[in-house]
């Protein structure tokens, strides 16, 4: 999947089928009509996926953790049974920490329920349901919450509580305005969560897509009741539907799909949420067309462009991106950009294209955890924060909560990305089988 954006500022989707169908793609355009990807999904090798809700058997205490956290598997008999490929190495148990646990305080004998500890709150072999917040990465298990959520096109049904909460990105008006519709719509048992995309709906949508939320959740503890067997008893979206959830409006113009079963699904999901939009669904004949979708708009060229660890900056600079166990390290260098006036104002205005290409390969790469950045040096103060400032302002586009600290004398910028899913790089790549990742052979004379 991915978006285009023309001269006129407006959007568009397409999505085209891979013959492995492990992974989709978002992409924008610059009005030069060069297409410019962002990564939107990643390959799934195993079942625990976020958003899922599960029924899980058997817990185990985690000694070390101080009992703050407890493993958990599900106990088919066959270690590898929940995994949708069993040659996909990874993490057998999923993890859920103290603070993700949900419980009844009357379940719960004497004493303040922070100074509990995680065995008093769930026992040893019990079932329990968990919806699965970070998916496995590497060596580190799935993560799960027992506080499940329920996302729609403009709000979030929180089951079971009594949360209300209107994004922080909506204008204040906005929020008044909204925090009213609430009181009307937010059903008895249930908390919301209103979304960025509901600035400007009426409230008879917003009540809609609530008493479509409150209907799933009613669906989901009908299928746990049924039996305590370990299952997966509600999965989101299809991610092509997801991404179209989150991000088709007014100012889409087209949406292209080439696959007949998909767009028949899209097409029925927006003739329910946005009938208004269901013309914008187009479908892509593969047979009648001279190129497949993606060749026709260069995906595959710019994917393979997005894998490289050099990135070439518009004046003549470029980056670095190297990926480690612990953190991504991001070098910036001037290049072939010798400038036309001083040095420093040089390096400025490098270090500045800087900025706004590395949020956009953070995005484009699904970069997450612990990041460095080395910025050019500067000698200027002022320059320092400019750049700062111009990083914060394009990571503000990111929909995935980042934390950025001030630049260092020394230029180094040090932040976080939070990481869900696997990166770009792993969901299309495996590791050589050769050299195990570290990108050399050692000489077998040694």
């Amino acid at each position: 999947l991915f978006m285009f954006q023309n001269s006129d500022n407006q959007e568009g989707y397409y999505y085209a089928d891979n013959s492995n169908g492990s992974y989709t793609f978002e992409s924008r355009t610059d009005l030069k009509g060069d297409f410019d990807l962002n990564f939107a999904g990643a390959k799934i090798n195993n079942q625990f996926i976020v958003g899922g809700t599960w029924r899980f058997a058997h817990v185990n205490y985690i000694s070390n953790f101080n009992a703050e956290a407890v493993s958990v598997w599900d106990l088919t008999g066959d270690p590898n049974g929940w995994r949708l490929d069993p040659s996909k190495q990874g993490p057998e148990n999923a993890v859920l920490y103290k603070s993700d646990v949900s419980y009844d305080t009357e379940d719960v004998e004497g004493g303040a329920p922070n100074a509990k500890r995680i065995e008093e709150m769930i026992r040893a072999g019990q079932t329990i349901v968990c919806q699965v917040t970070k998916n496995a990465i590497g060596a580190k298990g799935a993560r799960l919450t027992q506080e499940v959520s329920i996302p729609g096109r403009f709000a979030v049904l929180v089951p079971n509580s009594s949360t209300i909460g209107i994004s922080k990105r909506l204008p204040d008006g906005e929020r008044r305005r909204l925090r009213k519709i609430v009181d009307e719509v937010k059903p008895e048992r249930h908390g919301i969560i209103i979304r960025t995309a509901a600035e400007g709906v009426t409230a008879e949508d917003l009540a809609r897509d609530v008493t479509s939320l409150a209907e799933k959740w009613a669906a989901i503890e009908a299928e746990v009741a049924k039996s305590n067997q370990p299952r997966l008893v509600y999965r989101d979206l299809d991610l092509a539907v997801r991404v179209l959830r989150e991000e088709l409006n007014d100012d889409s113009r087209a949406v292209l799909i080439d696959d007949r079963e998909l767009y028949e699904k899209v097409r029925e999901y927006v003739l329910a949420v946005n009938p208004e939009l269901a013309d914008r669904i187009e479908f892509y004949d593969r047979g009648s067309e001279e190129l497949p979708l993606f060749e026709r708009y260069f995906v595959h060229e710019q994917l393979h462009r997005a894998l490289d660890r050099k990135v070439f900056l518009p004046s003549g600079g470029s980056l670095i991106i190297e990926r480690t166990e612990a953190l991504t390290v991001i070098d910036v260098n001037t290049g072939k950009n010798v400038g036309t006036t001083n040095l420093e104002e040089t390096v400025f205005r490098n270090n500045l294209e800087a900025a706004d290409e590395v949020a956009r390969q953070l995005r484009l790469r699904d970069i997450g955890g612990i990041i460095v950045i080395d910025f050019i040096d500067m000698d200027t103060k002022g320059n320092r924060e400019a750049v700062a400032s111009a990083l914060r302002q394009a990571l503000s586009r990111d929909k995935t909560r980042t934390q950025v600290f001030d630049i260092s004398e020394l230029g180094l910028v040090e932040m976080t990305r939070k990481r869900v899913n696997e990166g770009l790089l792993e969901s299309v790549s495996d590791i050589c089988a050769v050299c195990d990742g570290r990108g050399f052979v050692v000489a077998t004379g040694l």
